[in-house]
């Protein structure tokens, strides 16, 4: 592993492209990602046995991000885990199947087709590939401190971290912090795995980070949308800032119908012309 950088900042980027992976140590933090192609037939046979459902059409299982702090503090997300939170129970795909003939049934003014269309798609597993994961790991607050947690997930399937419930007035993403523009000294994404739902919408998870001179960002996140029926976001952010005792996880699960949210993007599109941004993380 060749060290790419080193200056009286301190903080040091590695690289070990043979590998795909790359990173930062800073703050007694070390930062890992770890991008590889889409996984092959010998990799997904050797996870098949961890995973009770069919792969998605993309996985890239061997991707990863890996957080450790000198206080023994370790954080991961991986594609085989966030795959994992998917739920596997029966009873749910079909519920979802009903929801979403209806609406389609409803959209096109053909109920036949409809019900032709959820035959195509819908499996005896959540086939939206809907997951709650939001990280794995152990916390060992020592030099680190306190780890705190806010907001909630509904999901059963999470695989959660030993979070002390947080102080909502207190204890929350310093937003005014990460709007500042400051020198972005590492920054990388990965998607996790992707779904076209047969060609009716999209299941795509993924994440990215990025790590200014006061503090990091984490965000896992999982979007859905099948066309016609519905969108649904979940979102996990991990927020340290350098220099105070806190780690802080935020989850926030969305969900709409999708004439909802066409009407609004229609009508921001229609008031202010089309409008791009990339989200910092």
């Amino acid at each position: 592993m060749t060290s790419l950088h080193q200056d009286p900042i301190p903080h040091t980027l590695f690289a070990d492209p043979a590998q795909g992976e790359q990173g930062i140590q800073i703050h007694g933090w070390s930062i890992k990602t770890t991008k590889r192609p889409i996984s092959n037939a010998a990799q997904l046979e050797a996870d098949e046995a961890h995973v009770r459902i069919p792969f998605p059409e993309m996985y890239f299982g061997q991707n990863r991000c890996d957080l450790e702090h000198t206080s023994g503090a370790q954080i991961s997300f991986t594609a085989l885990n966030a795959l994992r939170g998917v739920d596997d129970n029966p009873n749910a795909a079909q519920l979802l199947q009903v929801s979403c003939a209806q609406a389609w049934a409803k959209s096109r003014d053909q109920a036949g087709s409809a019900i032709s269309v959820i035959r195509g798609i819908a499996k005896p597993y959540d086939w939206t590939y809907t997951t709650y994961y939001a990280g794995d790991g152990c916390v060992v607050p020592v030099r680190v401190g306190e780890f705190v947690e806010v907001g909630t997930s509904t999901s059963p399937k999470t695989y959660p971290l030993p979070f002390q419930s947080a102080n909502p007035e207190k204890d929350r993403l310093d937003t005014e912090l990460l709007k500042r523009r400051d020198p972005i000294l590492f920054y990388d994404q990965l998607l996790l795995y992707e779904d076209e739902l047969a060609d009716h919408g999209a299941a795509i998870s993924s994440m990215r980070l990025r790590v200014m001179p006061s503090c990091f960002l984490v965000l896992l996140s999982f979007f859905l949308r099948i066309d016609h029926v519905m969108f649904r976001i979940v979102e996990t952010r991990y927020f340290h800032k350098f220099g105070e005792s806190k780690l802080i996880r935020e989850k926030t699960v969305r969900e709409a119908d999708y004439a909802s949210v066409r009407q609004v993007t229609t009508l921001h599109h229609t008031q202010q012309g089309p409008h791009l941004s990339r989200d910092r993380a």
